[in-house]
């Protein structure tokens, strides 16, 4: 259901991996982690 918008490789970094991304979403969510809060914790 998400995967059409998964970014694909191209110009600029390579993107993480769908199943990493939705992962990180999930610890964002759970901890209450703003963005910031979040690069750090990774």
């Amino acid at each position: 259901m998400i995967e059409p918008h998964d970014p694909k490789p191209g110009r600029g970094r390579r993107p993480y991996p769908l199943a990493v991304m939705l992962r990180v979403h999930v610890v964002q969510v759970c901890d209450n982690l703003c963005d910031p809060g979040m690069e750090d914790l990774l």
